[in-house]
């Protein structure tokens, strides 16, 4: 007897291969409107799986999108139709493009974005080279890549051109400009400094040679966010416009100066502060390879540092070996480079992830000749270190590393104090006046007789209001950040330049702008842009290669040590061997220099086999990094396509399996 259903498959021709067809054709349908739907419905909604979540708002650009008060205008202006011959524009375009996306449906709707494609001879692009936009060669054709920000009352900036070498760094950028234009009024900065941050390492001395100022990188971000306003070497107030103050390697203060100072923290006023024991971003060299005459070897701010519960010791600076930067060996041949413990490289566990000047730091920071702060006895100030030395570090005089410091003798004697050495801190609570007799006496110069000579008169006492207006203690816990280095600012040690095909734009390599900017901004009040600065690509460092490399270094010096100990002894030998010549007469010195000879030729020996141990020592290093490459090539290129592959398979006869038991099930 037949089967029923059987014959209504024959009847209407559904086969088991029409099933699977028709299965399929359904799932298709499925898949193409559960994706219309949901780029209908969840446009907004995105799932970052990046380690550091790149692709997602952070809650600091969340909370100044929420704050707009009236509506901002970007526009983009993108050549996307003629980007087709490089695919990494056409990439970092779309991810522009996206970004922006995400910024208007977060807005509440008062961001505008308008996308622009500025074809040639257009109005489009006259108006995009009118707002000072860049343009690259591509293929022939001048690209358009860049974004003009507006608001309600002719407030306007811009992005130029989008780098892609800065794309860890779009996120702030496209906040910072909301966040400017949002602003009725910029923050005011006062800079009292003998670092020539607005003209460049080359300071004045540059423009007088007819030379182009280039200001220092992290001042020009200072520029575009503040108000700056410099105030003179000696200052007996500090404007009460002034926002934050920042005193970056000063030159020494008069005590009118350091009270002005005081008297302003304990108002309430906030202050930056950069000493350092030995700064050479200071030292501009002259014409003769000496520091030009202005230059601060030094600085320091007693009494007030020990009013605010720390003290920075002079002469003295931080040498850390586990945190030793990597620089050029010069002239020596056996090697490419060595470490030097006086400037230090140091990553972000050095940091403190708890502070949130510090805590977006992904990138480390590069400084050096770095001084320490000290708690002082009595503070009545809570202390939070921002940056540290490693445990592996010690103090060594400032007299170790003037002019030319023996880098490989200071690695070689290095003793470490297993101390952990404070080089940056948050000052917090209440304060004593490092003043507390009030006002100190004013030296009034006067001119004698009318003539150019002048004359010092004796010093006089504040007047009896001054003295009224003195206060004795803070009105408020105060709030400063102190930080022993001023070569953080210095570009030479972390700032690089990218070729955008327009000309070259200078970038950060490491955290010393973004810590610098983040100090001021922490200080300032405007703590959302915090989380977003510095939020680079972390940088991954090849740790076993590293290791390798200090075991290598480690081994060479230990090798180079014992060479000059034998050459020592030789030498010794050898004064010995002369005094018996002179001794013993005529003819006892042929006897007495065939010794000698020998006593050279078995050095030379052991000079040659040294040097071969040397470079077995710098070969061995080599292997090890190249093998530790091959290992990680083979991974990547390999072993985990395989076992994605394996995996893959399994799915596959996993499925097989299963539709196996169903047709059985069936039958």
């Amino acid at each position: 007897m037949s089967d029923p259903q059987h014959k209504n498959q024959i009847s209407l021709g559904w086969t088991p291969g029409g099933y699977a067809t028709a299965g399929i054709i359904l799932g298709l349908v499925l898949f193409l409107a559960v994706n219309v739907f949901a780029s209908i419905s969840f446009r907004s909604v995105r799932l970052d799986l990046t380690d550091q979540h790149l692709y997602t708002l952070s809650q600091g650009t969340l909370d100044i999108l929420g704050d707009l008060e009236e509506p901002i205008t970007f526009r983009f202006y993108f050549s996307e139709s003629l980007v087709a011959d490089s695919q990494l524009l056409q990439t970092y375009g779309a991810r522009v493009r996206s970004l922006l996306g995400e910024y208007v449906a977060h807005a509440d709707g008062n961001l505008v974005l308008e996308v622009i494609d500025p074809r040639q001879f257009t109005e489009q692009e006259d108006e995009a080279v009118a707002f000072g936009l860049g343009r690259v060669q591509v293929g022939g054709d001048q690209i358009f890549f860049g974004l003009v920000g507006t608001n309600s009352i002719d407030g306007q900036e811009v992005v130029p051109f989008f780098v892609p070498n800065r794309e860890e760094f779009l996120e702030y950028d496209l906040t910072q400009i909301i966040s400017r234009l949002n602003q009725t009024r910029r923050p005011i900065l006062g800079i009292v400094t003998n670092l020539s941050l607005d003209t460049g390492p080359l300071g004045l001395a540059a423009i007088e040679q007819g030379l182009a100022a280039q200001p220092y990188f992290v001042f020009e971000q200072m520029q575009d966010a503040f108000e700056i306003e410099f105030l003179e070497r000696d200052f007996d107030a500090i404007p009460s416009h002034i926002d934050v103050l920042m005193v970056a390697h000063p030159r020494e203060m008069d005590p009118q100066t350091l009270y002005a100072i005081d008297q302003f923290v304990l108002r309430g006023g906030r202050a930056l502060v950069f000493v350092d024991p030995y700064s050479e971003v200071s030292l501009v060299p002259g014409p003769a390879g000496r520091p030009l005459q202005g230059s601060t070897e030094s600085s320091n701010l007693e009494p007030l540092l020990s009013a605010w519960g720390v003290h920075m010791q002079d002469e003295v600076i931080v040498a850390d070996r586990a945190s030793a930067a990597m620089v050029p060996a010069n002239f020596d041949r056996r090697r490419q480079e060595m470490r030097y413990v006086a400037w230090l490289a140091l990553d972000p566990t050095h940091t403190n992830a708890n502070e949130m000047v510090t805590e977006p730091l992904q990138r480390g920071l590069n400084i050096s000749t770095v001084g320490h702060l000290q708690v002082s006895a009595g503070a009545t100030t809570e202390i939070s270190p921002l940056i540290l030395s490693s445990q592996d570090s010690m103090l060594i005089p400032v007299d170790e590393v003037r002019f030319e410091p023996d880098m490989d003798r200071l690695l070689r004697e290095f003793v470490p104090t297993d101390e952990i050495y404070i080089l940056s801190a948050r000052l917090s609570g209440p304060v004593n006046s490092a003043f507390p007799d009030g006002p100190p006496p004013v030296e009034i110069d006067e001119g004698a007789d009318g003539d150019e000579q002048t004359s010092t008169q004796p010093s006089v006492q504040p007047s009896t209001q001054a003295q009224a207006d003195h206060l004795a203690r803070s009105l408020s816990d105060i709030n400063v950040i102190v930080t022993a280095d001023s070569d953080i600012f210095d570009d030479a040690i972390y700032v690089g330049q990218v070729n955008t095909g327009s000309g070259t734009q200078r970038v950060s390599g490491r955290d010393n702008d973004a810590f610098i900017m983040n100090a001021i901004d922490f200080l300032m009040g405007t703590n959302d842009l915090l989380s977003l600065r510095a939020r680079a690509i972390s940088e991954r460092p090849f740790v076993v290669v590293q290791e390798l490399r200090q075991e290598a270094e480690e081994r060479f010096l230990e090798e180079e040590q014992i060479l000059r100990t034998r050459l020592e002894e030789v030498d010794q030998r050898l004064r010995e061997l002369r005094g018996q010549v002179r001794g013993m007469g005529r003819e006892a010195a042929p006897e007495l220099n065939a010794r000698r000879n020998q006593e050279l030729a078995r050095f030379q020996q052991d000079q040659i086999e040294i040097r071969q141990r040397l470079r077995e020592v710098q070969r061995s290093l080599r292997a090890d990094i190249e093998s530790l490459g091959f290992r990680v090539k083979a991974i990547n290129i390999v072993l985990i396509p395989f076992l994605i592959a394996l995996f893959a398979i399994g799915l596959a006869l996993n499925e097989r399996r299963a539709r196996a038991k169903r047709h059985e099930g069936r039958g």
